[in-house]
């Protein structure tokens, strides 16, 4: 990831954005991943899996963006659309 997407990336982390009608704040950037991560406004649980798979505890919804799409040697779609609102 080149210097100045990182710093763009940086920037909203802590902001608000909507995706598909839903409420998240920017939480994270995990730059070994490439990857956004999202956590709903309102706060919402969900079941987490041990390594095995069985569930073990409640811990709040997140969702993962990455920064590129699989699809295109481009910002994944949700991305730009961060970006745009911002």
């Amino acid at each position: 990831m080149d210097e100045k997407l990182c710093e763009q990336i940086l920037a909203l982390l802590g902001k608000e954005v909507v995706i598909e009608g839903r409420h998240f704040q920017v939480h994270e950037l995990l730059k070994d991943s490439q990857t956004l991560v999202l956590m709903p406004v309102e706060r919402s649980y969900s079941i987490q899996a041990d390594q095995y798979g069985d569930p073990r505890r409640r811990t709040h919804e997140t969702l993962t963006v990455p920064i590129r799409s699989e699809l295109a040697d481009e910002l994944h779609p949700v991305l730009k659309q961060i970006l745009d609102q911002v």
